[in-house]
């Protein structure tokens, strides 16, 4: 199991705590993920996205949490999960996510 530690900052108005990472609309935001075209796998990705939900419900900590541990895999962190499918690192952190494999801590400053 993997435990992401994030930094809990005070949230003001207007203020984005995903960074460059937008939140999706069904989430909270007005924006895809990305500007990236849609992907065959973009209807994968709202699925995982809601189940991931279920799990971390504010949507500021898991887009923080997901792209976290998408940094984690692409500087050669192994999978925490097994697919038989190719999947992008953002939906294997969405599965890590939905299988109780990754969780959370709040550092409050």
């Amino acid at each position: 199991m993997v435990t992401v530690r994030l930094r809990a900052y005070r949230r003001s108005a207007g203020t984005n705590l995903a960074g460059a990472m937008k939140i999706p609309e069904h989430l909270g935001g007005h924006r895809s993920l990305s500007n990236r075209p849609v992907s065959p796998s973009a209807n994968m990705r709202d699925d995982y996205l809601r189940e991931a939900q279920k799990i971390i419900e504010d949507p500021y900590i898991l887009v923080n949490v997901i792209s976290t541990r998408v940094k984690g895999l692409r500087r050669g962190a192994r999978p925490l999960v097994e697919s038989l499918e190719k999947l992008e690192l953002e939906d294997i952190a969405l599965r890590e996510v939905i299988e109780g494999r990754i969780t959370y801590s709040l550092d409050r400053t």
